[in-house]
């Protein structure tokens, strides 16, 4: 019988939030999401069963029963999506007989519950988003205490009965502000350890009884805190996919990147400053044909600009005067860039076959320009024995300092700089090793 009067409400409210979808205001729809949400609500709760002989608590005299608002609930919720909170409450019960037929009786329950709650709003999506009816069903766990009421007629003894169940419930849901909803909740619940009765008498032989109760409340539930973004499953399963994917876009783009602008990512470039412009292999090095240590770009610029280096060792060719400031830069450049460098074998001080030639041009280059000075760096490998790798690179350095010597450059324009171990992004190729065993140079 009172489940008539429930399915009566909730078809009374689905007809009010049909209507409210036309007459709604900008400020009633804006969503509410809030994480945060308090409820108390006063209704009527019955204890269906165990009753012992001759005690019952409805009224036999009236059609769908008779409500008396013996029940008093306070609840906090936790939002954590659109689908699902979570729910603590505090509850307070009385239980009295309603019929003059039954014998007087007189009970207290105090009881907490803990429930999920899901919003069928987003299970069935039968309503928008902004929609002021909200359908929810909850469950979860009960605890209770159960006494005896003393009065005049019973004189009874204050004993208490701990009880424990599980409770299941439906909630429509009606806003009528953007921070509150008025609701009708109807409860049922089973407690599966019960020592009394509802009317207090205790079980026959300390047997647990199997108690039934259901409460019908009406409440109000106000929303507070600051406003947060509330996601259902679905988006957040959505954002996660989109995170990862655009995760692995950037790291693909990353891997894409071109430093040095010669169409080799820098994830595959093993020399990733190559000149803008430069014809380079598939590992993003620089032709070099003859294997001299300059590339071919920068050899021919070297020798239009300064001429063959065997045949034109002077400061001008042929009586043509010394280049421009922009060609002089540009060579100066290359060589402080590393574009000019001297290779060695591993483990020696010497340098490798035809590598001597980019020496040749830094001897044109400092003839050229008598106020230039040179910075001379020796590299090695990367060690175990940093002392011993420290000291082949200053070995490497004083051996090319004594090839421009001899080549009749100043000492006082040559300038050893001592240099730690290099480590190579990619040690794993016999061409970037090769390219750490070095010595670069820096005019200054």
């Amino acid at each position: 019988m009172r489940i008539n009067c429930i399915s009566s409400i909730i078809i009374f409210f689905a007809t009010t939030s049909v209507f409210s979808q036309v007459v709604k205001d900008s400020t009633i729809s804006n969503l509410n999401n809030y994480r945060w949400q308090v409820e108390a609500s006063i209704g009527d709760s019955n204890g269906i069963s165990p009753y012992k002989v001759g005690y019952f608590s409805s009224d036999v005299n009236t059609k769908y029963g008779s409500l008396v608002m013996n029940s008093f609930d306070l609840g906090l919720t936790y939002n954590f999506s659109k689908l699902l909170d979570f729910k603590i409450n505090a509850g307070f019960d009385r239980f009295t007989n309603k019929s003059t037929k039954s014998l007087p009786f007189e009970t207290a329950q105090f009881r907490t519950t803990f429930q999920g709650v899901v919003n069928l709003n987003h299970v069935i999506k039968f309503q928008p988003e902004s929609a002021r009816f909200k359908l929810l069903v909850h469950g979860g766990i009960s605890v209770s205490v159960l006494q005896k009421i003393e009065n005049n007629s019973n004189n009874a003894k204050l004993s208490k009965d701990f009880n424990g169940g599980i409770v299941f419930g439906i909630t429509p849901m009606y806003r009528i502000s953007k921070k509150a909803y008025l609701f009708i909740d109807y409860s049922s619940f089973a407690n599966y350890r019960q020592n009394k009765t509802w009317d207090g008498s205790p079980a026959p032989y300390n047997e647990n009884l199997f108690g039934k109760m259901e409460n019908l409340s009406l409440g109000l539930n106000l929303s507070f805190g600051k406003q947060v973004q509330l996601v259902s499953y679905e988006e957040k399963n959505t954002q996660i996919k989109d995170s990862i994917i655009n995760k692995r876009v950037a790291s693909i783009e990353n891997r894409l990147i071109d430093t040095d602008k010669d169409g080799v990512a820098d994830y595959l470039d093993n020399e990733k400053n190559s000149m803008e412009g430069a014809l380079v292999d598939s590992k993003g090095v620089m032709y070099d044909k003859n294997k001299n240590n300059v590339p071919d770009q920068i050899e021919r610029y070297l020798e239009e600009n300064y001429g063959d280096v065997d045949r034109y060792p002077s400061k001008s060719v042929d009586g043509k005067p010394a280049k421009s400031k922009k060609s002089t830069d540009f060579i100066k450049k290359s060589i402080n860039d590393g574009y000019v460098s001297v290779l060695f074998d591993y483990n020696k001080s010497k340098p490798s076959s035809g590598s001597l030639d980019s020496v040749n041009y830094i001897v044109i280059f400092l003839n050229n320009n008598p106020t230039a000075f040179l910075e001379i760096r020796g590299h090695a490998n990367e060690g175990k024995d940093k002392k011993a790798n420290d000291k082949l690179s200053y070995e490497r350095a004083v051996e090319v300092k004594n090839i421009l010597l001899k080549s009749g450059i100043k000492e006082n324009r040559i300038f050893i700089l001592t240099d730690e171990e290099e480590v190579s992004e990619k040690v794993n190729t016999n061409t970037t090793l090769s390219t750490i065993r070095r010595v670069t140079f820096k005019i200054i």
